[in-house]
């Protein structure tokens, strides 16, 4: 493994652990389902909102897809 490729090991790392501090609400009400937003985790700006965890390992998968594929492309020839 070569440096470009631990950097974006680090930055994979960095970018899904900012994800979590800071993930998307969802909002579940008479109405039904509305998107609160994003907010710090141990922050409940609306009341009865909950992590929209659909979302949030939809955002992690495209993390994960797009570093694998630099990591892959960033290799040694």
């Amino acid at each position: 493994m070569n440096k470009k490729q631990r950097f974006v090991i680090v930055a994979v790392v960095v970018v899904v652990a900012a994800m979590l501090l800071y993930p998307p609400f969802v909002w579940v009400g008479s109405s039904g389902t509305v998107g609160a937003g994003y907010d710090w985790i141990l922050s409940r700006t609306v009341e009865g909102a909950s992590v929209n965890l659909g979302l949030l390992a939809a955002q992690w998968f495209v993390v994960f897809v797009a570093g694998g594929a630099a990591w892959l492309l960033l290799g040694n020839p």
